[in-house]
């Protein structure tokens, strides 16, 4: 098995003009929806949806369960068609949009985030609640509940496949457009229509054909861990931390039909700061939102997504090939300075497809309408292809590090993360473990044990591993950034 690394950069591409989406617009955002007002108790309403179940870990943080769209529920709900006529009773969605401590303004990963999963319904079956979260093994629901594989419902007497569409409406309160969205479809499509806090988000593809490795396979979220993809033991997937995604399975267990998606909204630096939406669709079981970049020695910014998937399906000889497109809005564009013609784009992106340190051109397709461009890369294979999309310039064809790289989203920088060592109980100035860069406000954040006071971090009486993070936001020619260490404690 070879594995893939793809980067779509500076592109050499033939291009195509057709209308884009009509929607992705905002007409005045709204202010911070709080969903325990808008919404009754789950606990207390026996779980009728739409309802809001509070996070009792985090304050300021729960998730609204939406239900299905009617004259007697018009917000916080969806509305599922197949083939453009009302889904069948056996096609079911489980959709919720989690808050995550949306007035704490010193949470940079602060904000509201939509799970939308398509189930197949058996007959006798009780579709529930559960749904696997985004670093998870895609999987059935618990309690004869709903199937991953969309291939065992009927449309017009026949099983559905990879040529039915698959439309979703979904109507809920957010502050904002995302920045970042995924769905995994075949050549699927997602539109965001606000006003106010009123989102409308569209959803619109094909079933994707997802492979899924053996529940022995699967690499469980460390966020804390330092994982190098080059170390990975054979036979693993999934997601190690909030830097990579690593897939070195052969052979999948299993290749259901599937159709889901993330969409986060941002509310504060570094994530709010990135225009967007930006939305990607792919068939890739594991993903990462996107990470822009900006090389503050090339003035070129980058935006890097990760996916993985085994690399055979499951018969062990049917290649695993993969689709991959993404969405760049104006204001990516505005904010890269490259105009939206064919000829502009073409001279300031570019494909690469490394296989074993080896680079060869690609050739993606341009889908150019009034609020963005949409990136559609030629087939795909997997298990690990990093996907860049980018000024001409931002990378070599030859993967390298890119030297002075701020990171503007959600995910860690790319680059190894620096250990530093506290003796038990003791404190350090939170500038003397990260130096500040610039004068752009900062945001200290602290996990695993150690806690912030003042203008120190204080580790904790017992031996442990701890992490900080300090986010800045932009000021004046200072781009935004994060940083993040390692703290072991002694």
């Amino acid at each position: 098995m070879k594995k893939l690394f793809i980067s779509a950069l500076a592109i050499a591409a033939a291009a195509v003009i057709v209308p884009v989406s009509q929607n992705s617009v905002a007409t005045g955002a709204g202010s911070i929806p709080d969903f325990s007002a808008l919404l009754p108790d789950c606990t207390t309403s026996n779980w009728a949806k739409p309802c809001y179940f509070p996070d009792s870990g985090n304050t300021d943080s729960g998730s609204a369960w939406l239900g299905e769209c009617s004259n007697s529920v018009p917000d916080f709900c969806y509305t599922a068609t197949v083939n453009g006529q009302p889904a069948p009773a056996t096609f079911k969605i489980v959709a919720s949009v989690s808050a995550y401590k949306t007035n704490t303004l010193s949470e940079s990963i602060a904000g509201y985030e939509a799970y939308i999963h398509a189930f197949a319904l058996p007959a006798g079956n009780t579709l529930n609640n559960d749904y696997w979260g985004s670093s998870d093994r895609p999987r059935d629901q618990g309690n004869n509940g709903g199937v991953v594989d969309l291939s065992g419902i009927t449309i017009n007497g026949r099983a559905l496949n990879q040529t039915d569409t698959i439309k979703v409406v979904v109507k809920y309160k957010t502050s904002g457009l995302p920045q970042y969205s995924v769905v995994v479809s075949e050549d699927g499509a997602m539109d965001f229509s606000m006003t106010g806090q009123a989102m409308t988000l569209t959803l619109e593809g094909k079933p994707a054909r997802v492979a899924i490795e053996a529940a022995s396979q699967h690499i469980i979220l460390d966020p804390n861990s330092t994982f190098d993809p080059a170390t990975l033991a054979a036979n693993k997937c999934g997601l190690p931390n909030m830097r990579f995604v690593a897939c070195n399975v052969d052979k999948a267990e299993s290749n259901p039909l599937a159709f889901y998606a993330r969409s986060k909204s941002f509310i504060n630096s570094p994530g709010a700061d990135v225009p967007g939406p930006i939305w990607v669709s792919t068939n890739a079981t594991y993903f990462h939102f996107p990470n822009v970049e900006f090389d503050s020695t090339t003035n070129k910014y980058l935006m890097r997504i990760k996916t993985g998937a085994p690399h055979f399906l499951a018969d062990g000889t049917t290649l695993h090939t993969g689709s991959f497109s993404a969405f760049l809005p104006n204001g990516i564009l505005t904010q890269w300075k490259i105009e939206k013609t064919e000829a502009a784009l073409k001279t300031a992106l570019a494909v690469f497809i490394t296989k074993d340190d080896v680079s060869t051109p690609a050739t993606p397709t341009f889908i150019i309408g009034d609020l963005g461009v949409r990136v559609k890369l030629p087939q795909i294979s997997y298990s690990a292809p990093v996907l860049a999309v980018g000024q001409a310039g931002a990378i070599t064809a030859t993967p390298t590090t890119v030297a002075a790289t701020t990171t503007t989203t959600t995910t860690a920088p790319t680059t190894a993360v620096v250990t530093k060592t506290l003796r038990k109980g003791t404190s350090s100035s939170l500038t003397t473990l990260i130096r500040l860069v610039g004068k752009g406000k900062a945001t200290w954040r602290a996990t695993g044990g150690c806690r912030i006071s003042g203008t120190k971090l204080v580790a904790p009486t017992k031996a442990g591993k701890c992490t900080l993070s300090l986010s800045q936001a932009k000021l004046l020619k200072t781009p935004a950034s994060k940083r993040t260490i390692n703290i072991t404690v002694k």
